[in-house]
Parts: structure tokens; sequence; C-alpha cells
């Protein structure tokens, strides 16, 4: 593909895994050091910066959709003004020169959500 090719022309083959379809993803994102979601139009949720998080990896993505609704309250130095691809290169380079740790974001755990739930239908059942 042509971002392979790039990727090999610069030298980064060594540095950079396409990995294609995966069923094992949340062991993959436990093992990066960042994930970069940078998808060229807003997403809706934000699924893959939500999933990265939840293992404790820190997320670079661009301010707008779902990813910064998420970053925004959960790792907001991760936010990038959208296709600003000088501030995304400064950002990455900053990370992988001093490594982020992130608490693993739990607040959509399966018993959180339970919880979050019940309470909804007590207070409408009250």
């Amino acid at each position: 593909s042509e971002l392979q090719n790039t990727i090999q022309s610069k030298g980064l083959a060594d540095k950079i895994t396409f990995v294609g379809h995966r069923s094992d993803i949340r062991e993959w994102l436990a093992f990066s050091d960042i994930v970069l979601s940078l998808s060229n139009q807003a997403e809706t949720f934000g699924r893959t910066a939500l999933e990265a998080l939840s293992v404790g990896t820190p997320v670079i993505g661009w301010n707008r959709g779902g990813v910064a609704e998420i970053l925004s309250h959960v790792y907001p130095q991760g936010l990038v003004e959208a296709e600003n691809e000088k501030a995304l290169v400064e950002i990455v380079k900053h990370h992988i020169e001093q490594p982020q740790t992130v608490a693993p974001v739990t607040m959509f755990s399966l018993k959180d959500m339970c919880d979050q739930t019940l309470e909804l239908y007590q207070s409408v059942l009250k």
C-alpha cells in the first residue's frame, strides 16, 4: 500500500507494524506505547480511543467528535487540533521522549454500567 511504501522509504519499517485484522485487539492496545486516533472524519463515539484508555494506553487524537469528548474528560493532553500535523508531530515526539501513563479507564465497565442503569430505573420508579 501507499502508506507502507512511505513508511519503508522513510526508514520507519522497524518502528511501525501493520497487523491487519485481529481478534486480540485489547492485548495489542495494552502492548502499545501510544494509540493514534486520527480518522479523516469525526467519529461519533471514539471506540478505539476508549478501548485503548481502558487498558491504560495513552491516546492522541484530533480534537473533534467522540474522540475529543472522551479525551477531554480522561486524557486532555492527548488532544490535537484537527488536521494540525505539526502539532501532531510535536505531541507524538513528546510522548516518545517522555512516555506517559494513564490510569485504566473503568467508567464504562460492565459493573459500572449495570449500577448506573439500576440507579436510573430506581429513580424513575420513585
